[in-house]
C-alpha cells in the first residue's frame, strides 16, 4: 500500500507524456556505441580501399562527437530526471540538448557518406558509407521517436548531403536516384510519428490508471473504518490500512489468500489483554451471519469497551470475479460510549449518578407490575435540613459534597427491593416496593435514616446534617407516583414542624390539614386582588408616655369564614408563594393616607421584606405612595431587618440608598437577633435603631442583661443612631428605661396597648395625661386606653410577634 495521502489533481497530461517522450531519448545508449564502432570500422575499409586521409578525418570527427556525446548522456545519469516533477523549461532544454548531438551525429554519418557517393560512385567506400546512412535511418525510427522535431532534423543530417551529392554528380542514373532519398526521409518520420503516437497513447493511459490507483490508495487508506475485499472463495483480495490499525495487525502481514475469519481471529489473539469478546459464542454467530448473507450489520462488543461495527455487502465483483463481497468494520467505542453517556444522563442525575425523576418513574412503574396484590410500596420523599444555610454558610461545594454523601449511602442501601432517586436539589427518594403486609416499615426506614444522617467528614471538619422525610403506604392496583409525591411532600412538612422527628407516616388528618392550607393560600390570592387587608398602628412613644412620635403599620387579614388570620401564619405564607410584595404595597398605601390623618409630628413606619427590597420597583411603589396620599417624605419610615441584609448585601444597600435620597428614613428592626454585624451599621443608611425585645425582657432581674442592654444603647447612640426599645411588656422595665440618662428616643410594646386602627391613633395622642409614678412619668390614660381597650394583663392569646425566615410583622 501507498502513502494514505490524498493525491493531486492529474497534472497537464499532454506535458507529462512529452516528458516521457524526451526521456525515452537517454534510454538506449548501447545503440550509440555500436553505431560508433560500425562507423569506426567504416572509416577504415574506406580509408584502405581510397587511401583517401578524408574518411580517416570523417572517423576523428565522428569520434569526437560520441565522445561529447556520452559526457551529456552522463550528466543527464548524474542528475536525475523526473518527468512528472520536470517543467516545460526543463523538458526544452533536455530535447535541446539532445537535439543538438544527434545532430553531429547525424551530420559525421551523412556527410562522410555524400563524400564518398560524389567522389568514388560505385566504390565499397559508397556502398559502406551508404549502409551506414540507411542503418542510421533505422535507429531514428527506433531511438529517436521521442521527439518529431529531432526526428525530422536527424533525417536532413543523414539523407540531405547524400541526396545533394547524387544531384551534383554527373552520373545520371545517381542524378535519378536522388529523389527516392526524400521518400526514405518521408517513410522515416512516418514510421517515427507512428510509434511516437503509440507511445504517448500508452503513457497517457499509464498516467490515467496510476491517477486512479493513487485515488483508489488513498481513499482507501483514509476511510474511519477498516474495509476488507473477498472473493467469491471467501478469501481476501483487499485490506485497507485502517483494518490493519483496527484489528492490530501489522503491515508486513502476509494477507493474500487468507480467510477473513482466520484474520479476524488472529487481530483477536494479537489483543487478547484488550479484546475479549462479551459473549464468544454470540461473536462467532455474529461473524457468520455476516459471511453467509444472513445479516448486513452486527455490532460486535469487547469487554473493556471496546465495540466494532461489522457491514457487509455482497454479489460484488472482486479481482474481476463476480460473487465477492466488501466487509466494512470501525471501531465504534467513542460512538457507543457516547451514547451510553447520552442515555445515562438522560436518565441520572449528573452530580450523584442516582436515578433521576423520569428515570425513578420508570423503575417504580416496572416494579409495580410485578407485585402482588398482597404486597404493598412504601414511598418516602425527604430533604436535607437547612441546606440553604448550609450554601450560604459554608459555600456551594460544601453544600454539593453533602449531597453526593448522602447519594452515597442511599446507593449502600442492601435491599433489592430499594429504589432511590433524586428529585430536586437536596430531595431525595427512598421507595421500597413488594413488601408484605405485616413488613416493619419503622425499622426500615429507622436503619435508612439511621445512615443517611450519620456526620460527614468534609474537608477536613465534621459535620452533622439531618434530614426530615415523609412517608405514605400504598397498594399495586391504585399507585400513582404524583399522588406518592404528593402525601409523602405533606408528610414530610410534618416532620419539619417536629424537631424530634425524623420521619412522618402519611394519615388522612394531614390531608385534611393540606388541603386546608392549600384553600388559605388560593383565599390569600383573591384577598391580595379584592384588596381585603387592612393596617392597625402600634405607636412609638418617648420613654415618659408624653408624645407618640410614630406607628408601626401591621397588616391584618379578616377571612370571610374563618375571621381574624394570624400575621405570622399568612405573612410566612405569602413569603412562599412570592406575592409578600403585593400586601406591602397594600400597606404602604393605606399607611400613608392614615398618616396624612393624624397630627404632623406623627410619622409611620412600614416594614420591606428581602423580596421588597431585591425587587426592582420598590423605590417607585414609595415614590408613588408619597405622590398619590401629599405625605412628606419625612413622614415615612421603612423599617428592615437584620435578616433582610444577609440576602444580598449590595443591592439592598442600593435600594436604601435611593429610598434614603427621597428623604424617608430608615430603621433596622429586631436589632441583634439576625445577622449581627457592625459592618451593617457603617455601610448601610440608617437611621433608627429598634432593639428587640429579647434585650429588654430580663433587665430588671438580670444584671447583666442590663448590663448588655445599656451598652448596645451607648454605643448606638454614640454612632448617632435613634434608638427604639421593642417588647416594653412592664411598667418596671419602663422605669428601667426612663431611669437611663442617654440613648433610647422611643419606646414600643404592650405596656401602652394593642395595635389600634388608624381613626384612634389621634384621639390617643390628644387624650395623653401625665401622671407621675414611681417618679417616671407614664401615660396612665394609655394603660387603661379609654378608647374602650381594657387594662392589660396578658393578652388572651399570643399575639407576640413572631418572626419568619426573612421577614418580620409583629402582630
Amino acid at each position: 500500500m501507498s502513502n494514505a495521502r490524498i493525491p493531486a489533481p492529474l497534472p497537464n497530461l499532454g506535458e507529462r507524456v512529452r516528458a516521457e517522450l524526451v526521456r525515452s531519448l537517454y534510454l538506449n545508449r548501447s545503440s550509440l556505441y555500436f553505431g560508433f564502432v560500425a562507423q569506426m570500422v567504416a572509416a577504415a575499409v574506406t580509408f584502405w580501399e581510397t587511401q583517401d586521409r578524408a574518411f580517416l578525418l570523417f572517423g576523428l570527427i565522428h569520434t569526437i562527437v560520441i565522445v561529447a556525446r556520452s559526457l551529456d548522456w552522463e550528466h543527464y545519469l548524474r542528475n536525475g530526471y523526473d518527468p512528472q516533477a520536470a517543467t516545460a523549461k526543463a523538458i526544452n532544454r533536455l530535447e535541446n540538448r539532445y537535439i543538438v548531438g544527434s545532430t553531429a551525429s547525424g551530420l559525421s554519418i551523412g556527410v562522410p557518406a555524400a563524400y564518398a557517393l560524389f567522389f568514388y560512385p560505385g566504390s565499397a567506400a559508397a556502398i559502406i558509407s551508404y549502409g551506414l546512412m540507411a542503418s542510421s535511418m533505422i535507429s531514428v525510427t527506433g531511438r529517436n521517436y521521442g521527439s518529431s522535431k529531432n526526428v525530422t532534423i536527424v533525417t536532413l543530417c543523414c539523407c540531405g548531403p547524400l541526396m545533394f551529392a547524387a544531384l551534383i554528380n554527373e552520373v545520371s542514373y545517381l542524378q535519378m536516384a536522388a529523389p527516392l532519398m526524400l521518400a526514405v526521409m518521408i517513410s522515416a518520420r512516418q514510421m517515427a510519428g507512428n510509434v511516437r503516437k503509440t507511445l504517448e497513447e500508452y503513457v497517457e493511459v499509464r498516467y490515467r490508471l496510476k491517477s486512479m490507483v493513487d485515488q483508489f490508495d488513498a481513499a482507501l487508506n483514509n476511510m474511519p473504518g477498516g474495509l476488507v475485499m473477498i472473493t467469491a472463495e471467501g478469501r481476501i483480495s483487499v485490506i485497507n490500512r485502517m483494518a490493519y490499525k483496527i484489528l492490530g495487525i501489522p503491515l508486513s502481514f502476509d494477507f493474500e489468500g487468507r480467510r477473513i475469519e482466520s484474520l479476524i481471529r488472529y487481530g483477536i489473539r494479537r489483543r487478547k489483554n484488550e479484546w475479549t469478546p462479551v459473549q464468544r459464542d454470540l461473536f462467532n454467530d455474529q461473524i457468520k451471519k455476516l459471511l453467509d448473507g444472513r445479516s448486513r450489520k452486527e455490532l460486535v462488543c469487547f469487554q473493556g469497551g471496546i465495540a466494532l461495527e461489522f457491514s457487509i455487502n455482497h454479489s460484488q465483483k472482486v479481482s474481476g470475479v463476480e460473487g465477492g463481497s466488501v466487509l466494512v468494520f470501525e471501531d465504534v467505542s467513542a460512538r457507543i460510549e457516547a451514547q451510553e453517556r447520552v442515555n445515562f444522563l438522560a436518565h441520572h442525575d449528573v452530580m450523584t449518578g442516582l436515578a433521576n425523576r423520569g428515570h425513578m418513574a420508570d423503575l417504580i412503574e416496572k416494579a409495580v407490575k410485578g407485585m402482588g396484590e398482597d404486597e404493598r410500596i412504601a414511598f418516602c420523599l425527604y430533604d436535607v435540613d437547612k441546606f440553604k444555610q448550609i450554601n450560604d454558610t459554608r459555600g456551594h461545594g460544601v453544600g454539593d459534597k453533602v449531597i453526593v454523601n448522602i447519594a452515597n449511602r442511599l446507593q449502600q442501601i442492601d435491599d433489592p427491593r430499594a429504589i432511590v432517586a433524586r428529585v430536586g436539589g437536596d430531595e431525595f427518594v427512598l421507595c421500597f416496593h413488594s413488601l408484605c403486609i405485616d413488613e416493619d416499615i419503622g425499622s426500615l426506614f429507622d436503619n435508612a435514616f439511621l445512615s443517611i444522617c450519620a456526620p460527614q467528614m468534609i474537608e477536613g471538619k465534621v459535620m452533622h446534617v439531618r434530614c426530615s422525610g415523609g412517608v405514605s403506604i400504598h397498594s399495586p392496583d391504585n399507585f400513582e407516583l404524583e399522588e406518592a409525591l404528593m402525601k409523602s411532600d405533606i408528610a414530610l412538612y410534618e416532620s419539619k414542624k417536629r424537631p424530634d422527628v425524623i420521619w412522618t407516616l402519611f394519615s388522612k388528618r394531614m390531608d385534611e390539614e393540606q388541603r386546608a392550607l392549600q384553600q388559605t393560600k388560593t383565599d390569600l390570592v383573591r384577598a391580595i386582588q379584592m384588596e381585603q387587608f387592612v393596617a392597625v398602628y402600634q405607636p412609638m412613644y418617648t420613654p415618659d408616655g408624653m408624645r407618640i412620635e410614630c406607628c408601626e403599620a401591621l397588616a391584618r387579614w379578616e377571612h370571610p369564614t374563618k375571621g381574624p388570620i394570624n400575621p405570622s401564619v399568612f405573612i410566612e405564607m405569602a413569603e412562599g408563594m412570592k406575592v409578600i410584595g403585593d400586601i406591602t404595597r397594600q400597606v404602604l398605601f393605606t399607611a400613608c393616607r392614615d398618616c396624612m390623618q393624624w397630627p404632623s409630628h406623627i410619622s409611620v413606619s412600614v416594614n420591606l421584606s428581602a423580596l421588597d427590597l431585591l425587587n426592582d420597583g420598590i423605590v417607585e411603589q414609595i415614590m408613588q405612595a408619597l405622590d398619590e396620599t401629599g405625605l412628606p417624605p419625612h413622614r415615612l419610615q421603612v423599617e428592615v431587618t437584620e435578616t433582610v441584609l444577609a440576602s444580598n448585601t449590595e443591592k439592598v444597600a442600593e435600594r436604601l440608598h435611593k429610598i434614603k435620597a427621597l428623604g424617608v428614613k430608615t430603621a433596622l428592626d429586631d436589632f441583634g437577633t439576625g445577622y449581627s454585624s457592625l459592618q451593617y451599621l457603617n455601610d448601610l443608611p440608617i437611621d433608627k435603631i429598634k432593639i428587640d425585645r429579647t434585650f429588654v425582657r430580663r433587665i430588671t432581674e438580670d444584671e447583666k442583661a442590663l448590663r448588655m442592654f445599656r451598652a448596645i444603647v451607648n454605643m448606638s447612640d454614640e454612632i448617632g443612631f435613634e434608638i427604639v426599645v421593642e417588647g416594653v411588656e412592664g411598667r418596671d422595665q419602663l422605669a428601667v428605661i426612663n431611669r437611663m440618662t442617654r440613648g433610647v428616643h422611643l419606646v414600643q410594646g404592650y405596656i401602652f396597648g394593642l395595635p389600634s386602627p388608624a381613626s384612634q391613633i389621634a384621639g390617643m395622642s390628644d387624650k395623653l395625661r401625665m401622671l407621675p409614678v414611681n417618679g417616671v412619668l407614664i401615660d396612665e390614660e394609655a394603660l387603661r386606653l379609654e378608647t374602650d381597650l381594657p387594662m392589660l394583663e396578658e393578652p388572651a392569646c399570643d399575639m407576640r410577634p413572631k418572626e419568619t425566615a426573612a421577614f418580620a410583622y409583629d402582630c
